[in-house]
Order: structure tokens, then sequence, then C-alpha cells
């Protein structure tokens, strides 16, 4: 019930939300709701909403900088901006607007920082038509990843069964351990086409690690029935960068920077939607315990 509940309000979040309408929605009284899902979450539903609403804000302030907060605000499901300003400012210590011109300064700084480097290890290799491998290396320490491939791509709406994870997204395997502790009796990993993916419903930049909110998932094919801890859900689709890595444990994090990177550097809008890890491969099964992933990020 919780599951779905959380579900629906992550992609009903622009709506009004209020908890007769949430508790109609789990078939259950208004009591009853109430109390599950606080006990569940160890939030009350208002702010586990207002929450949401706030991540949701902060992500289009910092990534889609063109935005009027009012509307953010809108989109995001506040009924006024001076409703937006006043919850935003109470939570984060700073008014919306200030925190926009501060991400815009943070990007100047960051892509003029880039620019500069860029431009003087051209000029030491006497070249400026640099590769995006190069770029890399020149921008990011310690660099070990130089195998990769990156592109653009378009994703049909697929459904998942999953078990959630909140916190550091490096202790989400208990949630795969339980999740294929259900799939493969079950016969989910025998199913044609079958992924296991990581989702991001959050940016841990803007909610930090103990509230980064995680879905440990299988692909699913038929309308199998779920009991929580598992859930089922759709996956949107939509335009996305995709970036095919092989890579250790350890180079997750670096993996992700090259994402960011290139969308810096080839400028595209991200989109207000999940972030995708795909997972194509037992990495224990690799003669160097590598995992052969594809990292998904939504663009415009």
């Amino acid at each position: 019930m919780v599951n779905h509940i959380i579900d629906y309000i992550d992609t009903h979040y622009q709506e009004e939300l209020t908890l007769d309408i949430l508790a109609s929605q789990a078939c259950v009284s208004v009591f009853h709701f109430h109390r599950i899902f606080r006990q569940m979450t160890g939030v009350s539903l208002n702010r586990f909403v207002t929450l949401v609403r706030l991540d949701k804000a902060s992500s289009l302030l910092k990534n889609n900088l063109l935005l009027s907060c009012t509307d953010v605000a809108y989109q995001c499901g506040f009924s006024s901006l001076s409703l937006f300003s006043r919850v935003f400012t109470r939570y984060y210590g700073i008014n919306p607007i200030q925190y926009q011109k501060d991400q815009k300064k943070a990007l100047k700084t960051e892509l003029d920082r880039v620019n500069i480097l860029i431009a003087e290890y051209s000029k030491n290799v006497q070249r400026g038509d640099l590769s995006f491998v190069e770029i890399c290396n020149v921008i990011i320490k310690k660099l070990t990843i130089m195998n990769f491939t990156i592109e653009e791509r378009v994703f049909e709406a697929f459904q998942v069964a999953y078990v959630r994870h909140v916190g550091d997204y490096r202790d989400i395997s208990s949630s795969y351990e339980k999740l294929f502790a259900w799939a493969i009796p079950n016969g989910v990993v025998n199913q044609p086409g079958f992924k296991a993916l990581t989702v991001y419903h959050d940016d841990p930049a803007i909610v930090g690690l103990d509230r980064l909110r995680q879905d440990a998932c299988v692909t699913i094919t038929n309308d199998i029935n779920v009991v929580e801890p598992i859930g089922k859900t759709i996956m949107e689709g939509g335009k996305y960068i995709v970036g095919h890595f092989e890579i250790s444990l350890s180079e997750f994090a670096q993996a992700w920077e090259i994402m960011c990177l290139y969308v810096v550097q080839h400028n595209y809008q991200l989109r207000l939607a999940k972030s995708y890890e795909f997972h194509l491969n037992n990495f224990k099964e690799h003669p160097e315990l590598k995992v052969i992933t594809e990292l998904c990020l939504p663009i415009e």
C-alpha cells in the first residue's frame, strides 16, 4: 500500500494531494492510512508531499536556469509563489530566487574553470580538436575510465518490480537481495529481455545521502502479483543520454561524473525525470570483477 502511494505522489506531485485523496487511492480509511503511512515512512503525509515537491523544485532551479521561480512553483504543485517561497526558505534557509542565482553563479564558475583547463591543455598539445575522453582526462582528477561510449536513446515506458531503498547508494545491496529472493523463484529472471536496474528518484547533491531514494528493480513483462516490500510500477520513457561502461564498483562515481561533464560539454538540458543505472552482467562472473552498466540521464 505505502509503495503504491509513494509512487502515486511521485507522479502526481503537481496535483492536489490531500489525505482524503490519497487514502482513497489506498482504499483504506483516512485514520488507518495516516497511521500506517507515518509508521512506514517516519514522517507525516503532508511533510512527505512537501519534501517531494521541494526536491523537484530544487532540481528544476538547479538544472533549468531559464525557468522563473513562479513557473517552478506551479510546476511542482505549490498553489502560489508566496507559499513556495515561504516553504522553500524555511527548509533551505535561502529563498528560491537567491538559490537560483547561486546555481547560475556556480555553473558559470565551473564552466570557466573547465574552459581554462581545456584551453591550457589544447595550447600544450597544439591541438584544438580534443576528443571527449581527452577532455575527461583533463577535467576529472585521477581519471581511470578510458573506454566508454555515450549516445542519445529514446526509451519506451517499461514495467518493473522493485524494492525501495532510502539512504546511501552504497548500501542498496540488501534491497537487491530481497528483490532476487522473490524474482528467482517466480521465474522473473527467465523472462525475455530481463534486466536489472537501479532507479534514482533524487539528486544526492540536493537531498543528501540520508534521504536519497532509490529502487532496486527488475524488468517484468507480465502482470505478476507482488506483495510488499516488493512494489510494481511503470517507468516512464523519453529521451536519454546513455553511457555504456565496463567498470569496477569503485568507479561508479567517476562514471556519473563523466556523464555530467558530457551534459555540460554538449549543452544538454536535463529533464525532470528519474535516472537509470542498468546492470547488464553479474560482476562476480566477470574475469576482472567489473560491472557492465548503462547510465541513463533524462534530457529534453
